[in-house]
């Protein structure tokens, strides 16, 4: 039996559905052996997670996923082995959760603009951390009633081009590839087949990478095939995760897109030191 990791898995410390401890229990049952915790901006579930992953005999990596921004496009990096610290990356991410806090904050008063009150106590109430972000914003107007489903909140309401949306602050792509490796880490391009234009992946591309997510959920066989083909004639680790944020969550199972341990270990190997 081959081992499987699952190297794109999200908690509560960000806007997952289950506490870290939870995420690595449900791997376990999954018989995950190795699973990233990516959270976004922070690294504050990864103590409860490796403690958790310890007990059950499952490696669980240090990750962050960053969101950054190119040719007008959100473009995501997925930094790998990875550990909390008072150094340059933790400053950083401290900056950029200040940075969502600003910005959900004014999506609630642009959202009470549009009658659709929501006090900060009831957005906080749907979030373990301060890393609050819009899933939690959509989970709160489900709550109070204003809207039937976190898709619909997305959709009416807090996706780009929406009268409540709020842009946030973004680090280029080189920035944060830039930081995940000066803090020991290797940086992955999240997603690629998520992009909506062929030629930002091509500007994208010429990047330091070590890894391109070559396996997910949303990416069809042909896109699959095609990010595979970049990653061997670009010598880039293909990497895959499921993108999961709870069971329940209307994205994919735990486990969905896991890839060999004999990717991970070549994962590892492009670190520097």
């Amino acid at each position: 039996m081959e081992f499987l990791a699952d190297l794109h898995v999200h908690s509560t410390a960000s806007d997952g559905m289950l506490t870290p401890e939870q995420v690595v229990a449900a791997a376990g049952r999954q018989q995950l052996k190795a699973v990233a915790l990516t959270d976004h901006d922070t690294l504050e579930g990864l103590g409860p997670a490796q403690a958790a992953g310890r007990a059950l005999g499952i490696e669980v990596i240090g990750g962050v996923e960053l969101s950054t921004e190119w040719a007008h496009e959100e473009v995501h990096v997925l930094g790998y082995f990875l550990s909390p610290g008072d150094g340059d990356l933790a400053r950083v991410l401290a900056r950029l959760r200040r940075a969502r806090v600003e910005r959900a904050q004014e999506m609630v008063k642009r959202l009470a603009r549009l009658g659709l009150h929501l006090s900060w106590e009831e957005v906080q109430a749907q979030a373990e951390t301060e890393a609050v972000g819009r899933p939690h914003i959509a989970r709160a107007l489900v709550r109070a009633g204003h809207v039937p489903s976190v898709k619909v909140a997305f959709e009416r309401y807090l996706n780009r081009g929406c009268p409540a949306y709020v842009p946030r602050m973004k680090l280029t792509p080189a920035e944060a590839i830039a930081l995940v490796q000066r803090n020991g880490g290797v940086a992955v391009l999240a997603h690629p087949g998520l992009l909506s234009r062929p030629e930002v992946l091509e500007e994208l591309l010429p990047l330091d990478w070590q890894g391109i997510e070559v396996f997910y959920p949303e990416h069809s066989e042909q896109v699959t095939a095609a990010l595979l083909t970049i990653a061997r004639e670009r010598g880039l680790v293909p990497t895959g995760g499921s993108d999961f944020h709870g069971e329940g969550h209307a994205g994919p199972s735990l486990g969905a897109c896991a890839v060999s341990t004999r990717l991970l270990l070549e994962l590892k190997r492009r670190r520097r030191f």
